[in-house]
């Protein structure tokens, strides 16, 4: 079992504060960690720009596609299972005709809750943008590099009686 020792944190270089949720605490984060450069808020505090009233600002546009079918969307990383692991290109075509097997062939409900309890690098992450283009919440483990699981099986049990859809 390995532990977390504060060399072993990446230093960050950007910083979001959810400020209605953590305002004390981001501004003790924008105040001491080092190497940040900017510091955004979502909602007003004394510290960092705040993004909500920027988009406020900036108004509404339609959405517009910039990416072509063969462009690249993604760098996925294999687990190494048939040998030395690798990175694989996904392109933007490849996504959407996965998207739309998705769609087609599962029954998602509208506004759906979907428990990652696998990463979403790997097969549970294929749910997440369904899930999302349904209207619905993912919802994934917090503390993927610890061995132990980060949701003990009565907690997931609990979540998913809780949140599940019921016909």
């Amino acid at each position: 079992m390995t532990s977390c020792s504060r060399s072993r944190i990446p230093k960050s270089r950007v910083l979001v504060v959810d400020a209605d949720a953590f305002r004390d605490r981001g501004g003790d984060l924008a105040a001491t960690a080092p190497g940040l450069t900017k510091v955004f808020t979502l909602g007003r505090a004394s510290y960092g720009v705040d993004l909500l009233a920027l988009v406020e600002a900036a108004g509404s546009a339609s959405p517009r596609c910039l990416a072509a079918p063969d462009d690249v969307a993604t760098l996925n990383y294999t687990g190494g299972t048939t040998g030395k692991s690798k990175g694989a290109l996904r392109h933007h075509r490849e996504n959407a005709s996965y998207l739309g097997s998705i769609l087609a062939d599962f029954e998602i409900p509208d506004a759906p809750r979907y428990l990652a309890v696998a990463p979403i690098s790997h097969v549970a992450g294929t749910k997440v943008l369904p899930t999302l283009m349904r209207g619905g919440v993912p919802s994934t483990c917090s503390r993927a590099s610890t061995p132990k699981p980060c949701w003990p099986p009565s907690r997931a049990k609990k979540s998913i009686s809780r949140c599940s859809y019921r016909r």
